[in-house]
């Protein structure tokens, strides 16, 4: 018998109609995300971190060239896990393999799953807690279904992001909290994930 809580991941997974997205997501809350709904990772971003707000946006804005990218090792001092780099207009990229052992099998999964990337049921979330006004403006331009998840007061003039009152004790990883030892839900399913995947437009 399923626990309450696979119980209600599978109750969600079963609302949804768009089972193939590709999500691209600049930390872990994508890949939990789809792993909650039972989805194939579609998409490289698992078990990573594109840290920096600019590249975490050069990167999305600049998908397509990025699917051929190559990616160099960075040195592991820098981050404290293995990681990576990839370049494009002088500019570039870093690639924190977070949940990876090395550089090598970060990269390898890396490259397999950006092939796998669906560029008609591509969706775009980004998840933090220092958004700028500048980020918000640019990133509202992407032409994917998009979202953010930071801080309410940050988010009240874009009506497509979705704001949590919980950032004022907010720490990495707290959205992927269960709101208690008992609760079903994550602070996560307070976005409404499942209607964002079923859109249309």
């Amino acid at each position: 018998m399923k626990r309450p809580r696979e119980r209600y991941h599978s109750f969600k997974a079963r609302k949804l109609k768009n089972k193939s997205i590709s999500l691209i997501c600049n930390n872990c809350t994508g890949g939990v995300l789809l792993h909650d709904l039972g989805l194939r990772f579609n998409t490289p971003t698992i078990n990573i971190g594109i840290r920096n707000q600019e590249e975490f946006l050069f990167f999305v804005e600049n998908l397509k060239y990025f699917v051929n990218a190559e990616i160099y090792e960075v040195d592991y001092d820098k981050y404290h896990h293995p990681a990576g780099f990839m370049k494009h207009d002088e500019k570039t990229v870093d690639v924190v393999f977070t949940h990876y052992r090395s550089f090598e099998e970060g990269r390898k999964k890396w490259q397999e799953r950006m092939k796998r990337i669906d560029f008609n049921n591509i969706f775009i979330l980004y998840e933090g807690i220092n958004v700028t006004d500048e980020f918000l403006e640019r990133f509202a331009r992407l032409s994917y279904p998009k979202a953010v998840l930071s801080k309410k007061n940050q988010l009240v003039k874009y009506n497509f992001y979705h704001g949590f009152s919980f950032y004022k004790k907010w720490k990495p990883g707290k959205i992927l909290d269960y709101k208690s030892w008992y609760s079903v839900k994550r602070y996560l399913d307070d976005f409404d994930y499942v209607s964002f995947f079923n859109r249309t437009d």
